[in-house]
């Protein structure tokens, strides 16, 4: 099967998105690229968290793709193509996954991907953007502070060749991402919006110190979620600024 971008395999790394950077920094990579490795020792996710996995159990990678096609204003979108590829990914391989808002994958109501994407910026357009992907495939324990999430063989009880996994999910990944090249937002936002987490359903939320109920309607193009409080008043948040209450 081919694999729609070269792939550089390591054994172990800090974090791919900074291995991705240095090598983008020092002229060493002029095509996109996947950075695939088996252990991450300081693997990240969204606003410093930290992305803990087993090594060798998991998928850890970052897709380096030069995104000059794609306006500023316009970033989030890349967000919902990447996690639109992975839903539709774990859809594939009999697993039921949603987004929940902004960068996360669950199963259920526990998570079983992250995704943090760092974009580099000029003037008005990207110019390149780093997509790091992890994915828990054959983790089956997880550490005690770890406690909604879940991996794909615990969901389906089956092992999984990485490998194979890798050219699967890559090939989801280059279906969606021809779609932001052909500029098709609208039709990427309303495959989006039904496959968030509690989407439409009434739910509750905290703010600013305080709880309130209501049920997401929306993302904007900036990537802010729309929350419909139960007094009819629409809500905007962007990033760590509104938390679901489990």
């Amino acid at each position: 099967m081919q694999q729609p971008w070269p792939v550089i395999n390591l054994k172990q790394v800090d974090s791919t998105n900074n291995y991705a950077r240095m090598l983008i920094e020092n002229n060493e990579l002029a095509d996109e690229t996947v950075i695939n490795a088996l252990f991450q020792q300081k693997g990240r996710g969204q606003q410093h968290n930290s992305w803990e996995s087993e090594p060798g159990k998991n998928l850890t990678f970052t897709l380096v793709l030069f995104t000059k096609y794609l306006k500023a204003e316009k970033q989030f979108f890349l967000s919902q193509a990447v996690s639109l590829a992975i839903t539709n990914f774990l859809k594939s391989q009999e697993i039921k996954a949603q987004i929940k808002w902004p960068n996360d994958i669950y199963a259920g109501d526990s998570k079983i991907a992250g995704i943090l994407i760092e974009n580099s910026v000029l003037n008005e357009s990207l110019i390149y953007s780093l997509t790091g992907i992890g994915l828990n495939v054959n983790q089956q324990l997880f550490g005690p502070k770890l406690t909604n999430v879940q991996s794909m063989k615990n969901l389906t009880s089956r092992d999984y060749d990485l490998n194979e996994l890798l050219n699967q999910l890559l090939l989801c990944l280059d279906k969606q991402i021809e779609r932001l090249k052909r500029n098709e937002f609208l039709q990427l936002k309303n495959d989006y919006l039904p496959q968030l987490y509690k989407f439409e359903k009434r739910d509750q939320f905290s703010a600013n110190g305080t709880t309130f109920f209501g049920k997401i309607i929306d993302v904007d193009e900036s990537g802010q979620l729309v929350i419909l409080n139960d007094k009819g008043k629409k809500l905007e948040f962007m990033f760590k600024e509104v938390q679901f209450v489990d």
